[in-house]
């Protein structure tokens, strides 16, 4: 179960943290502002998708990583973006070598 997701720097998430309850969570809010991010970045660090840095925030500067970061009950996984993609699982940390 994830318990909670930290964005950095990833689409209209400058830095945001969201706690999760155990049940059904419902996140709500005007247009534009984050909601289908939270989706997407769950899916960049999952599934490796998607590439390139179409993703990064648009207020950053170039040099500025992006970060996810999802806590789940039994650990967490990380991922990573400046140059090139690294995972950050538990006390490991590793660097793709390629998108699949």
């Amino acid at each position: 179960m994830i318990e909670s997701l930290e964005i950095e720097n990833f689409q209209a998430h400058k830095y945001s943290v969201i706690e999760f309850h155990p049940g059904v969570n419902v996140i709500t809010g005007t247009s534009d502002v984050g909601k289908s991010s939270i989706l997407r970045a769950l899916r960049w660090v999952i599934y490796n998708r998607p590439n390139g840095d179409d993703f990064k925030n648009w207020h950053c500067k170039k040099s500025d990583s992006v970060m996810v970061s999802v806590t789940f009950n039994d650990g967490y996984v990380a991922k990573e973006r400046n140059k090139t993609n690294v995972y950050h699982l538990e006390e490991k940390d590793l660097e793709a070598v390629r998108s699949d």
